[in-house]
């Protein structure tokens, strides 16, 4: 067993720990868990997050304290164990110290996680491609689910990844006929406001799967208004994602964007609420500095955040390669290599 691997199961044991103290006394708990994120927390981005849940927590009123406890509470504790490890330490810690050590040694940017359109039938070899990713140091995988068919043989493929976490975005609110409970290492997210989800959220929530809400936004009255977080605090689902839709203008995105992070600042609910895009870049900033956001379509072809490349074909090219043609040279000096590295500062 290699150092990271040791670390990794340190790591999981405490966070074990800290769920079953949660749930025997929450305010003492969720202040231990907390505790130990920070101690384990080796860059400054992720000392800054546990530093906010440190004071947040202190107030037993406190909305985010309420999430906290509420989710420790009605989520299966392997869920949380593996979902937590593979975003907070498999991707931006262990991850993140990929790839800066890859951007160094081939001369582009790396983004954080792949975004995956597979709305329609999916053209080229997923396993594989995630395979390439994990290889580069990315651990987290967004993806845009379609038919429901498809999606349940492609949950053999997320399974399979252990390490990996996977946000999976359902299309109309229906689960995907597998055992979810089993699927620990993603987060079902919900579209608001569709007639399934609130069927689909009860019955994730008595399996003790980690779920959350996505808002498909052109205009942004239901995200400024309050009504898609209403709706999310109503079935408990700790995340909400507002995904931009084609037609959106920029006034709505920038919209969005501000009145999200002044949710998240405020703190009066107990969700997370975030413009999609816009936290994707927010991470990639820390972790590469420049925002360096990658698609992949369903027929292969690849999109930035300039739009869609018909020219390059994940079929046909590697994702090494991809990255090669499609990622500015890093030409700027990191002034702080430890905020993602997983170095000691």
């Amino acid at each position: 067993m290699d150092g990271t691997e040791i670390r990794r199961a340190i790591i999981r044991a405490a966070i074990e720990k800290g769920i079953a103290e949660i749930r025997s006394d929450p305010r003492r708990g969720a202040r231990k868990l907390v505790d130990l994120g920070t101690h384990f927390s080796r860059g400054r981005f992720q000392k800054r997050i546990f530093r906010q849940m440190q004071e947040e927590l202190v107030d037993p009123e406190s909305a985010y304290y309420a999430l906290v406890t509420d989710l420790a509470a009605h989520a299966r504790p392997a869920c949380i164990e593996r979902f937590g490890l593979n975003v907070g330490f498999n991707s931006w810690t262990h991850g993140a110290a990929l790839i800066r050590e890859n951007e160094e040694k081939k001369g582009y940017n790396i983004p954080w996680c792949l975004v995956l359109d597979q709305t329609r039938d999916v053209a080229y070899d997923a396993d594989d491609l995630i395979g390439q990713g994990e290889r580069l140091g990315i651990y987290s995988y967004q993806v845009f689910a379609g038919e429901l068919q498809q999606t349940e043989a492609l949950c053999a493929v997320y399974y399979r990844h252990r390490n990996s976490a996977f946000f999976l975005f359902l299309p109309d609110g229906r689960l995907p006929r597998v055992n979810v409970e089993t699927l620990d290492n993603a987060l079902f997210l919900l579209p608001a406001g569709a007639p399934e989800t609130e069927k689909s959220a009860a019955r994730l929530r008595e399996a003790g799967c980690l779920y959350g809400l996505w808002e498909k936004y052109e205009t942004p009255e239901r995200i400024l208004s309050g009504a898609a977080e209403e709706e999310a605090v109503r079935l408990h689902a700790p995340l909400l994602l507002a995904v931009a839709a084609p037609g959106a203008t920029d006034e709505a995105r920038r919209a969005v964007k501000e009145c999200t992070e002044q949710a998240r600042l405020s703190g009066k609910k107990p969700v997370l609420t975030a413009e999609f895009y816009s936290i994707l870049e927010e991470i990639d900033r820390v972790i590469s500095v420049e925002p360096c956001m990658l698609g992949i379509a369903p027929d292969g072809a690849i999109f930035t955040a300039k739009g869609r490349n018909d020219k390059i074909d994940i079929r046909r090219i590697a994702l090494d390669d991809v990255l090669l043609c499609t990622m500015p040279r890093v030409t700027y000096i990191q002034k702080d290599p430890a905020a993602f590295s997983g170095e000691k500062e």
